[in-house]
């Protein structure tokens, strides 16, 4: 057979190929996560914080990149809550600015430190149990992973072009959510998923105290992501997201530089995969 027709066909045969692995045709499908107690899954991250601030007309910036990976234990399962064991088995993070990078110091000690939590409808997390200094840590940094997994799909059928929202306020966080169904397609690592794009609207008001000095900070901004889930249990097999904030930090108590108004700018980028 000629060599250029044997090209023509195997070419064919992977553009349908994969044609007809990526594209699933669906009128409607059911949103919600179909999930067991005693089953676990177990995601990696990886995630970017670029952070610029304005000091008295000079410009500092840092990059801090951190990779773990958790596993979380559904425990419980008891009127659409969840109780979850949520464990560190690898961490790691750095910071680089002007005078170089350096390794995030201590990480380490976060490797096989667990935290029990209940996850809420709209996936607000809530401690379960005595808390300590240590779980306060730990519960800050667990917070958003858990939340953006867990209990936000609406559980009710839905076609493509349609769209559900969500809206929280915590600790001077707040946030709306506009979560639009996308797509479906085939994946060779998680099988048949849908898509969908999400866009927030995010302020935030902290206030602080380091080393003698009062820092009160005022940010907004918005957010957006491509979540793939799987169409039959609903679990997270991917996350893609993009967040820019900006704001100002009123600074006051400062012996060297007196009280100071500083603009800050935050951009962050995450990639969240399921490994097991």
């Amino acid at each position: 057979m000629n060599k250029k027709i044997i090209i023509v066909i195997l070419v064919t045969l992977v553009i349908f190929g994969c044609s007809q692995q990526k594209v699933v045709n669906k009128e409607r499908v059911l949103l919600k996560q179909n999930l067991q107690e005693g089953t676990e899954q177990s995601y990696k991250y990886d995630i970017t914080i670029q952070n610029t601030s304005i000091i008295k007309g000079n410009t500092q910036t840092s990059t801090t990149t951190l990779g773990f990976k958790i596993t979380n234990k559904i425990n419980r399962i008891k009127h659409d809550t969840l109780e979850v064991n949520a464990i560190f088995d690898e961490i790691a993070g750095s910071v680089k600015t002007s005078r170089g990078m350096q390794q995030i110091p201590d990480l380490d000690k976060l490797e096989g430190d667990s935290i029990s939590v209940k996850i809420l409808p709209g996936g607000k997390v809530e401690f379960m149990g005595e808390e300590t200094e240590d779980d306060n840590r730990l519960l800050s940094i667990f917070k958003s992973t858990l939340s953006n997994l867990y209990l936000f799909l609406p559980g009710k059928e839905m076609k493509v072009g349609e769209k559900w929202e969500d809206e929280s306020e915590e600790e001077g966080v707040s946030s709306k959510t506009i979560y639009i169904l996308t797509g479906f397609e085939n994946n060779k690592k998680w099988g048949e998923v849908c898509t969908i794009a999400t866009k927030s609207e995010i302020s935030q008001i902290n206030d602080m105290t380091k080393g003698g000095m009062e820092i009160h900070t005022e940010s907004s901004g918005t957010s957006s992501s491509t979540i793939y889930c799987n169409t039959d249990n609903g679990l997270v097999a991917k996350i893609k997201s993009h967040a820019a904030l900006e704001g100002t930090s009123e600074v006051s108590g400062n012996p060297m530089m007196g009280d100071m108004t500083i603009p800050t700018y935050v951009n962050v980028d995450t990639e969240v995969e399921r490994i097991k």
